[in-house]
């Protein structure tokens, strides 16, 4: 059986309802004007995620260690880090800017620190868990170490004070690109007051980044330089 163009199934849907022609065409032009504008964003911020990538990855490995240390450093100045009791740190991989030191830290001040975990079935999209040691972690989706449930207790998103949040690219406005999932997004909104503090090396700023609704802004942005 053949199968009707997307387009051909909402003017007969239209028809059904009475709709006359002009609105019938409206309607169909606003349909394929917001697929395109899909497609064209999604496109955009693919060809974003590659370039920005290859120049994170041309840093090396000692370069990106020398700048996530001077990011760590001024992160621990920031008055809303310091003010902040309950803290979410992603856990880094590979050639993201490293936390290890800034966990660490955390918990020298005396701070709650978790850490995210993707969900299992009947679970939420992220579930964040406190980590005491580093011995509380391991590798999980993606490669990604995450905490281990059975030695770590769950934490609330609407008990965090602070997020150290990682991404692809970031620009000047403070939105974020990430690798397409969606999992800071969901997990950013049900944030409530919590402060939403990226970590990024300067080569992963861009001046203007496409955005659609369910993006979540950061409140700052913490380089090297």
């Amino acid at each position: 059986m053949s199968k009707r163009p997307t387009g051909a199934i909402i003017i007969r849907l239209a028809r059904q309802r009475g709709l006359g022609a002009a609105p019938r065409r409206r309607l169909l032009f606003y349909f394929l004007f917001g697929i395109i504008a899909f497609m064209s964003t999604s496109t955009l911020k693919s060809k974003l995620r590659k370039e920005v990538l290859q120049r994170r990855q041309a840093l090396g490995e000692d370069a990106r260690a020398e700048r996530s240390a001077r990011i760590v450093e001024r992160v621990e100045q920031d008055p809303d880090w310091r003010a902040a009791k309950v803290v979410c740190v992603y856990v880094w991989f590979k050639d993201e800017v490293q936390t290890n030191a800034l966990i660490q830290s955390a918990w020298q001040d005396g701070k709650t620190v978790c850490v995210p975990r993707c969900g299992k079935d009947g679970e939420d999209l992220i579930v964040l868990h406190e980590i005491r040691s580093f011995d509380d972690l391991a590798p999980g989706a993606y490669g990604i170490r995450e905490p281990i449930p059975a030695r770590t207790r769950v934490v609330a998103i609407a008990d965090v004070d602070a997020f150290i949040v990682p991404g692809v690219a970031f620009d000047r406005q403070g939105n974020r690109l990430g690798w397409g999932g969606g999992f800071y997004d969901w997990t950013l909104s049900r944030a409530n007051e919590a402060k939403k503090i990226a970590l990024a090396f300067s080569c992963q700023i861009v001046d203007a980044l496409p955005t659609e609704p369910q993006d979540i802004k950061m409140d700052k942005v913490v380089c090297e330089e």
